[in-house]
């Protein structure tokens, strides 16, 4: 089976499922579902940070929260992605920017709806 789907971010916070760690596979979802669908300024902490499409920006320490995870746990499975070149990391800012290696394989873009912006 191929192709992708369409989940809901809000899948995080649904009280039909109970707050544990989450396997590697759930990282890795968390990770495409967080990065940005488009270019975007985000704000972390007291600076804003550039993010084109396919990247997010956050801590490892906010990961590790996010995930029920320690923080050796996070930086190696990170490593371990990177060195399977399914993402690239940059912190020329003092912040973690990841970006998702074949982003578009994983979400296909937005259509354009018709409706003028």
């Amino acid at each position: 089976m191929s192709g992708t789907v369409n989940i809901s971010r809000s899948l995080w916070r649904d009280d039909a499922f109970k707050p544990e760690p989450f396997t590697e596979r759930e990282a890795w979802i968390w990770m495409v579902m967080d990065a940005s669908y488009k270019p975007r300024k985000k704000p972390v902490g007291n600076i804003w940070v550039e993010l084109e499409r396919g990247q997010l920006a956050c801590s490892v320490r906010f990961m590790c929260e996010a995930w029920g995870w320690s923080k050796s746990r996070v930086d190696r499975f990170l490593k371990r992605l990177e060195n399977r070149d399914m993402i690239g990391t940059a912190s020329g800012t003092g912040v973690n920017v990841i970006t998702i290696c074949k982003y578009d394989e994983y979400q296909s873009k937005a259509k354009p709806s018709g409706t003028p912006e």
